[in-house]
C-alpha cells in the first residue's frame, strides 16, 4: 500500500517511472475490466432474442422495465401505435442516452477539463483547429490570438449553457428520442414510415447541435455532423471583425472549399435505421465504458493528490 504521509527531506524521492508505472498498471487493470464486461454481455445486448431469455435472478440480474402505469398520459399514443412493450423499451434507452449527454456535459464542464483557448504560439494554428480550420491559410498575430481566444471561450460557455438546457428539456420530456427510436425500428421491421424518420432525425439533430458527444448521438442514429463554432453565424460574424482584409478574404476562401465543408459535414446517413434492441445493446455498453472511464479518473486524481502521478 502506498503511503500518502510525507516523508522526510533525507530520504529519497520516489522514483519518476515507478510512479508512471503504477498509474499505467492501474489503468491496464481497469480497461482490461471494461474489455471483459462488455464481451461478457455483447451476445446478449445484440442478440434479437435476447429478450426472451430465461430471466435471471440475485444481484446481477438486469433491471425490469417499469409497470405498464408509468408509461404516463403522454405515451400513449405512442402505444396505440407501436406497443406497451416497443415503447417501455424506447424509453428505457432514450433516458440511458439523456444520462450519456449529461456526464459528457457534466465532464465538459469540470474543473480541469476546459480546453485550452490556444497553441502553437505564434501562427493561431491551434486556436484555428478549434475553430474549424484544417489549414494553414490564415496566420494570426500575437494580438488576434489573445482576442479570438478570449472569443472562443466565451462562445464556448454559451454552447455549453444551451446545452445544459437542451439536456434538461429531454430529461423532463424524453418522448423526442423515443419518437426517432421508434420510428427507427419499424422501418427495420418492414412498416414504418422512413420519410416521417428522417424528418424526426433532422428536427433532433438540429435540436442536440450545441451537445458534441458524436458517439452517442451517432448511436441515436443522428448524422455525424461537427457543428464548429465558425459555422455559428454570432460567432462567424465576431470573428470577421478581428480580421484584415487579407485575412478575411482567405477565410472566405476556406469556406468554400469542399474539403471545409466536409469537414463540417461528416455524412453518416449510410447507417440508416437500426433496431431499438441494438440500439440498446450500444448505450448499455457506453454506459459501462463511462461507468470504468469515470473510475480511471477519479483514481487518477486520488494518485495526484497523493503525489504518487506527480
Amino acid at each position: 500500500m502506498i503511503d500518502p504521509t510525507p516523508q522526510p527531506d533525507t530520504q529519497a524521492p520516489l522514483d519518476v517511472m515507478n510512479r508512471k508505472s503504477i498509474i499505467i498498471a492501474i489503468f491496464l487493470l481497469l480497461m482490461a475490466g471494461a474489455i471483459i464486461i462488455i464481451r461478457r454481455n455483447d451476445a446478449r445486448a445484440t442478440t434479437p432474442d435476447a429478450d426472451h431469455a430465461a430471466p435471471q435472478t440475485g444481484a446481477g440480474a438486469p433491471s425490469k422495465p417499469p409497470p405498464a402505469s408509468t408509461v404516463g398520459v403522454r405515451d400513449e399514443a405512442l402505444v396505440a401505435r407501436y406497443g406497451e412493450a416497443k415503447t417501455l423499451q424506447a424509453r428505457k434507452a432514450a433516458v440511458v442516452s439523456i444520462n450519456l449527454f449529461r456526464n459528457d456535459l457534466k465532464m465538459k464542464t469540470s474543473p480541469g477539463r476546459q480546453r485550452p483557448t490556444s497553441s502553437s504560439k505564434g501562427t493561431g494554428k491551434g486556436l484555428l483547429l478549434l475553430l474549424g480550420f484544417t489549414n494553414n491559410h490564415i496566420m494570426l498575430s500575437d494580438e488576434q490570438i489573445q482576442t479570438i481566444g478570449g472569443l472562443y471561450k466565451d462562445y464556448r460557455k454559451q454552447s455549453l449553457q444551451r446545452a445544459d438546457e437542451v439536456v434538461k428539456e429531454l430529461e423532463s420530456r424524453p418522448e423526442d428520442i423515443m419518437k426517432l427510436l421508434l420510428a427507427a425500428d419499424a422501418c427495420t421491421q418492414g412498416h414504418g414510415d422512413l420519410e416521417e424518420y428522417n424528418r424526426l432525425r433532422a428536427a433532433l439533430d438540429e435540436r442536440l447541435k450545441y451537445i458534441g458527444a458524436l458517439p452517442i448521438k451517432i448511436t441515436l442514429g443522428l448524422p455525424n455532423v461537427w457543428y464548429r463554432p465558425i459555422d455559428d453565424p454570432g460567432f462567424h460574424d465576431e470573428f470577421v471583425t478581428l480580421l484584415d482584409h487579407e485575412q478575411a478574404a482567405a477565410l472566405d476562401m476556406h469556406l468554400k472549399e469542399p474539403a471545409a465543408k466536409a469537414q463540417g459535414n461528416l455524412n453518416n446517413d449510410k447507417i440508416g435505421p437500426r433496431r431499438l434492441e441494438e440500439t440498446q445493446g450500444l448505450l448499455d455498453k457506453m454506459t459501462k465504458i463511462t461507468d470504468i472511464s469515470e473510475k480511471l479518473r477519479e483514481a487518477s486524481e486520488d494518485l495526484n493528490a497523493s503525489g504518487v502521478g506527480q
